[in-house]
C-alpha cells in the first residue's frame, strides 16, 4: 500500500473514531455514491454527503461505538 493511500485510511479511521461526520464527509469525492443490499445511494453535493455521515456517526454514537482500526490484508495497484 502506498503511503498516500495508507494516510487516507488513517484519516478516515481517525475521523470515525472521533465520530466526526463532517471530517468523514470531507474525505469523500463529490459527487459520490454507495452501493448496499438496499440499492444505490447517490450524493450530488457535499452537503448530502455530510448530512449522511453526521447521521451515521450519531447512529454509531447512540449504539455504543468504541473505536475502529484497519489492517492491510492485500493491495492491488490500479493504473
Amino acid at each position: 500500500m502506498t503511503a498516500d493511500i495508507r494516510e487516507f485510511f488513517e484519516q478516515y479511521r481517525t475521523a470515525f473514531n472521533r465520530l466526526d461526520g463532517e471530517a468523514v464527509a470531507r474525505l469523500y469525492a463529490v459527487p459520490s455514491g454507495i452501493a448496499s443490499d438496499k440499492g444505490y445511494t447517490h450524493w450530488a453535493t457535499f452537503e448530502l454527503v455530510r448530512d449522511n455521515m453526521v447521521a451515521l456517526c450519531e447512529l454509531y454514537r447512540s449504539n455504543g461505538f468504541s473505536s475502529a482500526k484497519f489492517e492491510e490484508a492485500s493491495f492491488l495497484a490500479q493504473g
